[in-house]
């Protein structure tokens, strides 16, 4: 089975997307790729932590890492974030999203090339269109490791 980078680039099949919002802009990722969202998440700030993690939040009994998208995604976050916990490996983090939208169904013959203007080229997939939205597909695993990149994992 090819993985959801490749499917995209061979525009192979259909996927269950969950559409979020930062800002004005629209980003998809698949469906699978998302443990959970986590509304109004109680983060508690790191001192002298880097500006992309935005601090910690208690999960069950794990503390997980919660990153702004605006170095990642282009895009900043509002004043009362969802977390989008995601699964890359052995790693469970967060990335802050404005809002969780819709899970949509889309053939991937209909994904158009994102534009390349070499930030983040590996994160961006493709684009979709549909009306009145342009919304960006992100490889998940590239954006977990984007992430962690940003700051040392707390769990």
């Amino acid at each position: 089975m090819l993985r959801f980078r490749e499917r995209v680039r061979l525009r192979a099949g259909e996927q269950d997307l969950l559409v979020v919002r930062v800002a004005r802009e629209r980003f998809a990722l698949p469906v699978e790729s998302v443990d959970e969202l986590v509304e109004s998440p109680r983060v508690h700030t790191i001192p002298s932590s880097p500006p992309a993690l935005l601090g910690v939040f208690p999960l069950g009994d794990r503390l997980l890492s919660l990153y702004a998208p605006d170095r990642l995604l282009g895009a900043a976050v509002g004043d009362e974030p969802v977390a989008l916990v995601m699964r890359s490996g052995a790693r469970i983090l967060a990335l802050a999203v404005d809002d969780a939208e819709d899970v949509v169904r889309v053939d991937l013959k209909d994904v158009r090339d994102a534009p390349r203007v070499g930030r983040d080229d590996d994160l961006v997939l493709g684009v979709l269109w549909r009306a009145p939205d342009l919304i960006s597909l992100l490889d998940a695993r590239a954006l977990a490791a984007a992430c962690a990149a940003f700051g040392a994992r707390v769990s």
